[in-house]
């Protein structure tokens, strides 16, 4: 049968002090957030052949970039509308399921990523592909 001695009511009460020091937080500052524009959720260009297919196909309208995978499409349109200085006729956006790999016994696996393709008006281009 376990009692409460001396010295276990003694440390209990220095533990419960302790975190009682700890779970005090500073006050939150209530200000406004910081806005970003919404372009850091273009991760990078997707280059690949079938994004070049794509844009030769449809006379350099249509690009394809990899994106955060938070990115919604009405932010991604004034994301890169803003950024380029382009209109933005429509975005379509898909996420690639992540592949197992092996090597050996061991079994690993690479993370999938959200693209989106962007539309643009005709005869506007994004100088940077």
């Amino acid at each position: 049968m376990w009692f409460w001695t001396k010295e276990v009511l003694q440390s209990w009460k220095k533990h419960m002090a302790f975190l009682k020091q700890t779970k005090e937080k500073e006050p939150r500052d209530l200000s406004a957030p910081k806005r970003s524009t919404g372009f850091d959720l273009v991760v990078a260009p997707h280059i690949s052949e079938k994004a070049s297919l794509l844009a030769a196909s449809s006379g350099g309208a249509q690009y394809v970039f990899k994106v955060s995978l938070r990115a919604t499409k009405l932010l991604l349109k004034k994301a890169i509308s803003d950024h380029y200085n382009v209109k933005v006729l429509s975005v379509r956006v898909l996420r690639t399921e992540g592949k197992m790999r092996r090597r050996g016994a061991a079994v690993g696996h690479k993370p999938g990523f959200k693209k989106a393709i962007i539309t643009l008006e005709a005869g506007q281009t994004i100088p940077e592909f």
